[in-house]
């Protein structure tokens, strides 16, 4: 299986994983965008031994 790397947008953290994902979930609702102060929330769900490496840039 292939390396997959995931990062946010900015950055600020990074990881490697040769699992997929579990679950992947946007959701609009009102409860989300307040929860979140954007139009939406992501996530994506993966089992937690399937990270390689954690990489942090800078303190979020």
């Amino acid at each position: 299986m292939s390396v997959i790397d995931k990062s946010f947008l900015c950055g600020a953290c990074s990881n490697q994983s040769e699992a997929p994902p579990l679950n992947i979930r946007t959701c609009h609702c009102r409860r989300c965008q307040k929860a979140t102060g954007s139009a939406f929330y992501s996530r994506v769900m993966v089992l937690l031994d399937s990270y390689d490496q954690i990489k942090l840039t800078h303190s979020l």
